[in-house]
């Protein structure tokens, strides 16, 4: 199995790469049908994710889509204004759950999670606001269990 390469969320003026996928409800209920075109990035696109006043918002989006994605026919590049035109980021009032944003220093690899970092900032979302955070630490001895 590849690694999954990881999406960009900017929070309080720091870059994370997060392994989240907070558009999922979003294609979900709107039969979106992504499809791969390369082994790292199985899900078939890639967004850039924003928090600003303590609402998520949508700000970047690279993928493909398909009418029939089990025969990849009819394949067509999409972005952002493709799902949301007309729009420069669009609230994601779709989301509720967590994200993890890894910081600090890499303490170890994981095969299907990558480097698995010090520090993690838990954040909580109902309806696309903020309602939540707290920290984790993690330890070398948890890496692989």
């Amino acid at each position: 199995m590849t690694l999954q390469a990881e999406e960009k969320l900017v929070y309080n003026g720091n870059v994370y790469l997060i392994s989240n996928q907070p558009l999922y409800p979003y294609i979900k209920k709107h039969n979106i049908n992504f499809v791969a075109r390369i082994t790292c990035c199985r899900r078939g696109y890639h967004g850039s994710w924003s928090i600003e006043e303590n609402k998520l918002y949508l700000v970047g989006l690279f993928g493909c889509t398909s009418d029939d994605p089990k025969n990849r026919t009819n394949i067509k590049s999409v972005d952002l204004n493709d799902l949301f035109p007309n729009q420069d980021k669009v609230f994601a009032e779709w989301f509720t759950g967590e994200i993890n944003l890894p910081y600090g220093e890499i303490i170890g690899h994981c095969f299907v999670r990558g480097p698995i970092y010090k520090n993690e900032l838990i954040l909580e979302f109902e309806a696309g606001v903020l309602v939540n955070s707290h920290e984790i630490e993690n330890n070398e001895e948890d890496i692989y269990d």
